[in-house]
């Protein structure tokens, strides 16, 4: 009877034990967690903004060292969009947060905006780091001579995505888009290009041309 009656008491204090153990990790969980201390808009002009994620850091939903922070993009997924061969997938940072752990961390929106959310940035608000990395999403190149003296015509002048002009190369700016919506009107106009370059991820070239009818200048992109 006393050998039962002390088993019992034995394993009444040690689950009291554990649960006592429990409470205090989860206590120290709790305040361990950092604590955001400044969270600001960008300013600087947002072309300087575009960035690519380098694949060592996820995109969470709050700073990732913040209690209750999910993962939105895993650094698998992280790398994968890293090496991406598609403008769609491109990056704008647009806000900067700081910790009480002096730790940096933006939130970026994809293109396409299937991802957004916050990435690890460093410990200086001054450059990317960490998870991010400043991006060119386009390269200028030079026209040749050809380019130079050339004119050209819209080959499929319409609303098909190789008949529209933009005021961007597509997808390599934030929510810059076509120049008009329908080329019809201009499927005899001449053009002469003054701009080319190249989008980063596929490669591809773009020009920009200007519509020789000085006068009407809408379609130029």
């Amino acid at each position: 009877m006393q050998s039962s009656l002390k088993k019992s008491l034995y394993l009444g204090l040690a689950a009291l034990s554990f649960a006592s153990v429990a409470a205090v990790s989860t206590t120290a969980s709790a305040k361990s967690a950092a604590k955001v201390t400044s969270d600001k808009v960008l300013t600087t002009d947002a072309t300087k903004r575009n960035v690519n994620l380098t694949g060592t850091n996820a995109i969470y939903t709050k700073p990732g060292t913040v209690k209750g922070a999910k993962v939105v993009a895993t650094t698998t997924t992280a790398k994968n969009l890293n090496k991406s061969t598609t403008s769609h997938e491109n990056f704008r940072a647009y806000r900067v947060a700081k910790t009480n752990r002096g730790s940096i961390y933006y939130k970026v929106v994809s293109y396409n905006k299937v991802y957004r959310g916050w990435v690890y940035g460093g410990k200086s608000a001054d450059t990317f780091a960490g998870g991010l990395t400043s991006y060119d999403t386009f390269k200028e190149g030079t026209l040749t001579a050809d380019q130079k003296s050339g004119t050209y015509k819209l080959k499929n002048a319409g609303k098909t995505t190789d008949g529209l002009t933009y005021k961007q190369p597509a997808w390599t700016q934030y929510k810059i888009g076509k120049t008009i919506a329908d080329t019809t009107a201009y499927k005899d106009a001449t053009f002469s290009v003054d701009k080319v370059g190249t989008r980063t991820r596929e490669g591809d070239t773009w020009v920009h041309v200007v519509n020789q009818n000085t006068a009407d200048t809408k379609a130029d992109g």
